[in-house]
């Protein structure tokens, strides 16, 4: 035996006419004895009615839309640009795998050249990884180069290192480096 609520979740079938003979009955007989089913299939009527109306207004394309659509589906699809574009990813593959093994393949000394960009050739020195603290100024760093006789070569990484080149000549210039306040931690390399 189907209650109210199964009759009432029918009520949409029975509004397009899709139950069997049974259900149908069933409804119409559920529809008698409550009036609140009433008014839920006229709610439903009311709400397919207006649905109805909305289509006609809809900003859709209409049927001119559809068959330029069905006949964009149809037409042949135009050749992609794929090809060119894997030409070039394999063109750059073997660049890169050709420099990589230039560079390994070079067995010269390293040459510091200052960041600084300075015209110095020849510079040498024992190259030292630093971080300074977080308070540091610029010109606190700077005097501190200046005291140690050192040149920045790379810096500041992400990390805030440096790395610095201290001169040899300069046997105590290393020893003042590691005495300063503002170096964090010091690398020797």
């Amino acid at each position: 035996m189907m209650t109210k609520l199964d009759a009432e979740m029918l009520l949409p079938f029975y509004l397009n006419g899709t139950l069997s003979a049974e259900e149908t009955a069933y409804v119409e007989q559920a529809l008698a004895e409550h009036p609140e089913l009433q008014e839920e299939l006229a709610f439903l009527r009311a709400l397919r009615e207006h649905l109805e109306d909305q289509q006609d207004t809809a900003n859709s394309p209409g049927e001119l839309g559809l068959k330029r659509l069905q006949q964009q589906l149809n037409s042949p699809k135009p050749r992609t640009a794929t090809q060119g574009w894997r030409v070039a990813a394999i063109a750059a593959s073997f660049m890169l795998m050709l420099q990589t093994a230039v560079t390994w393949q070079k067995d010269e000394p390293i040459h510091y050249i200052p960041a600084g960009g300075s015209s110095e050739a020849g510079i040498t020195g024992t190259l030292v990884s630093v971080t300074f603290v977080p308070s540091a100024t610029e010109q606190q760093i700077r005097a501190v180069l200046l005291d140690s006789n050192s040149l920045i070569v790379n810096g500041p990484s992400a990390l805030g290192i440096y790395q610095l080149l201290v001169d040899d000549a300069d046997k105590q210039a290393l020893a003042r480096l590691q005495a300063q306040s503002i170096i964090e931690s010091l690398q020797v390399q």
